[in-house]
């Protein structure tokens, strides 16, 4: 991928539960990092998130239930 998901201009729009995410939603990992949810699976506690990175490497981690996670959207292109 020639630009990455760190470089693009993402606007941040809102705080989410995790039950509230979808695959393919653009969140702020534990590691502060912007990624692209690929599936949840709930869990004990709370939900279980694999996710991919800039370099399309799989990360996953684990939140609670009472988490908020920060989402963010493409900025829409009024150019139209």
């Amino acid at each position: 991928m020639s630009v990455t998901i760190n470089n693009m201009d993402l606007i941040f729009a809102d705080f989410l539960a995790p039950d509230q995410l979808m695959e393919g939603d653009l969140i702020k990992s534990p590691d502060h990092e912007i990624v692209k949810v690929v599936s949840l699976t709930a869990v004990n506690d709370g939900w279980l998130i694999e996710a991919t990175n800039d370099y399309d490497e799989s990360i996953e981690f684990i939140v609670l239930d009472d988490a908020v996670i920060s989402w963010y959207v493409f900025p829409i292109d009024d150019d139209d």
